[in-house]
């Protein structure tokens, strides 16, 4: 039979709580306390009053009861008697130990044969009086046995002496070099006062530098180890090096000789030089596609990179088949950072209806981030796609 049953289970009802045991129903009943007209369930946090009656009798041995049973309702500890099973008991508190029947205040400790006194030293209070000459003392323990120990005083000595003599063997670790001859790590090392009036003995002296006196006329043959170069001829090594100053005022010729060539976007050169243009085979223009006839992808609302990098752009060539015009943008922005639309162009160009518009210039449109790119729109400002892609080539460095 399952635990719980219901009460009047022909109309529904409430549900008693039952323990089945045996097919045996036992009610489950709470726990309350509380006086006339009041309720309290045990619980964890409210236990059940228990009230002492009678007499409690703490048995030997019990020493799992760490903390005192309060037997009478006080807050006193009480006593424990009778015989432990134990042969040595565990004691908590305060312990006071004592040497017989007194602290050996005022008892006489043996010396040992290491003391450099004579008779015996008094201990006061278990304190020990030690020898001014130092020694060894006795700690005692009973009458004739105590602990050693050894009492060393050391001096304190300052030395003094005036003109003192010393035969030195060595300084600083290393014996020094007496007398003539070549020097070695014993030489000792001398400074030279600079105010000294005239040495006894000359001494041959060659500095590492030489600071030579004001308006001193120096014949030099060489600067930085190199014999310097003297009149006009080929420059070499010997020849110095001269920088000449952004602000001077003379006029310096320059005599041109041999052909100049200026290759497009040489934009180092801010001043122009007046050349005549003559075609190469190398240096010049490069080109970007966006077409329908070469496998590359035509001008739509889908932004293309021209140039990855900075760059200056020298001109194209656009057509736009649509019977409505159309919009190209040039955007100083990489593709990948294009939202047409939305992303403002450097520029834009309106292609008229089944036209092609064409040119190149001398000095190229500069673009100046690291990537650049350009996309086509039906209306101006708008992000639509044209009804039919624009073919546009763009000619750039």
């Amino acid at each position: 039979m399952a635990s719980n049953i219901q009460l009047n289970a022909g109309s529904g009802g409430a549900t008693l709580a039952t323990d089945d045991v045996s097919s045996v129903q036992y009610q489950i009943a709470k726990l309350a306390h509380g006086t006339a007209g009041s309720a309290t369930l045990v619980s964890t946090g409210s236990g059940l009053p228990v009230q002492q009656q009678g007499t409690w009798t703490v048995q030997p041995g019990n020493t799992a009861n760490t903390t005192a049973w309060k037997v009478d309702g006080s807050a006193a500890t009480q006593p424990v008697s009778g015989t432990f099973w134990q042969a040595t008991q565990p004691v908590s508190g305060t312990v006071t130990a004592t040497l017989g029947a007194t602290t050996n205040a005022g008892a006489t400790a043996k010396t040992s044969d290491y003391d450099s006194g004579a008779g015996t030293d008094t201990v006061t209070s278990f304190g020990i009086a030690v020898p001014a000459s130092g020694g060894a003392v006795m700690i005692p323990g009973d009458a004739t046995n105590g602990l050693k120990v050894q009492v060393t005083t050391m001096p304190s000595t300052t030395v003094t002496a005036t003109n003192l003599s010393t035969n030195v063997a060595q300084i600083n670790g290393v014996t020094p070099l007496m007398g003539g001859g070549s020097t070695g790590t014993g030489s000792l090392r001398v400074t030279i006062a600079t105010d000294q009036a005239q040495l006894t003995n000359k001494l041959l002296v060659t500095p590492d530098s030489v600071a030579l006196p004001a308006n001193q006329s120096v014949n030099v043959s060489q600067i930085n180890g190199v014999t310097t170069t003297m009149g006009n001829g080929v420059s070499g090594t010997g020849v110095q090096r001269v920088t000449i100053a952004s602000d001077s005022t003379g006029v310096i010729a320059v005599t041109e000789s041999g052909t100049w060539t200026v290759q497009p976007g040489n934009t180092a050169n801010t001043t122009p030089w007046l050349v005549t243009q003559k075609p190469a085979t190398s240096g010049g223009l490069s080109v970007f596609a966006a077409t329908s006839s070469d496998g590359s992808t035509a001008l739509t609302n889908a932004a293309q990179a021209i140039k990855a990098s900075a760059g200056q752009l020298f001109g194209w060539f656009i057509y736009n088949p649509n019977s409505s015009a159309q919009f190209v943008l040039l955007y100083n922005v990489a593709a990948a950072s294009v939202t047409v639309g939305t992303t403002n162009p450097l520029f834009m160009l309106t292609i008229p209806a089944t036209s092609a518009a064409n040119v190149e210039f001398g000095n190229g449109i500069v673009f100046s981030n690291a990537g650049w790119s350009c996309a086509a729109a039906s209306t101006a400002g708008g992000n639509g796609a044209p009804s039919t892609a624009l073919d546009a080539v763009f000619f750039y460095v």
